[in-house]
C-alpha cells in the first residue's frame, strides 16, 4: 500500500483522519465532563 498516486490525496487523508481522532477525543472529554459535573 506504499502506491503514492498523489501526494495531495495522500496528505489530505492523513489531515481527515488527524481531523476525526481530534472530533472523536473532544467529545469524549466533554462526555466526561457532562458526567462529572
Amino acid at each position: 500500500m506504499h502506491h503514492m498516486r498523489n501526494g495531495v490525496g495522500y496528505e489530505s487523508l492523513i489531515l481527515e483522519h488527524r481531523m476525526k481522532i481530534n472530533f472523536l477525543f473532544v467529545l469524549k472529554t466533554k462526555n466526561s465532563r457532562h458526567i462529572e459535573a
